[in-house]
C-alpha cells in the first residue's frame, strides 16, 4: 500500500512538471515578445509626443515668422538685409 501511495505520488509530481516545463517554454516566448512591443510601444508614444509639439508650435507666431523669413525673405519694417555672395 505504501509503495503503491510513493509511485502514485512519483507520477503525480513527474506529470506536473512536464506540463509545467511544457508551459514554461510559451510563456518564456511570450514575456519576450511583450517586451519588444512595449519598446515599440514606448517608441510610437514619444513620436506622438514628438509630433503633437511640433504640430503645437506649428500654430505659434514664432513659427510662422520663421518660415515667412526663410522661406519667402520677409522682413520687418526697418531691417536691413546683409546677403553673402560667395553662397
Amino acid at each position: 500500500m505504501k509503495k503503491r501511495m510513493v509511485v502514485v505520488s512519483v507520477f503525480i509530481i513527474g506529470f506536473f512538471a512536464v506540463v509545467s516545463w511544457n508551459y514554461a517554454k510559451p510563456y518564456k516566448r511570450y514575456l519576450i515578445e511583450e517586451a519588444s512591443l512595449q519598446k515599440d510601444l514606448d517608441r510610437a508614444t514619444e513620436e506622438f509626443q514628438r509630433i503633437q509639439e511640433e504640430k503645437k508650435y506649428q500654430g505659434t507666431d514664432a513659427y510662422i515668422e520663421k518660415v515667412a523669413r526663410e522661406k519667402f525673405g520677409y522682413v520687418l519694417p526697418n531691417e536691413y538685409v546683409i546677403y553673402n555672395s560667395t553662397e
